[in-house]
């Protein structure tokens, strides 16, 4: 048996534009890559992939 290989979930709006674009007989690019939006400073603003400075205390301890 071979395994399914499961892709990403289209973008409607992605997948929208290139049907108008196909219809119209016109070239289409787009970026259907994921975003990876990262926190921005400022107050209350934390990279949660990091461990933050308090975590790690409580590891040693």
């Amino acid at each position: 048996m071979k395994k399914k290989t499961i892709r990403a979930p289209r973008n409607r709006a992605t997948q929208a534009m290139r049907l108008r674009a196909a219809s119209a007989h016109v070239a289409v690019t787009s970026d259907t890559r994921p975003k990876v939006i990262t926190p921005r400073k400022g107050k209350g603003s934390f990279c949660r992939n990091k461990p933050r400075q308090d975590d790690l205390s409580a590891m040693i301890a």
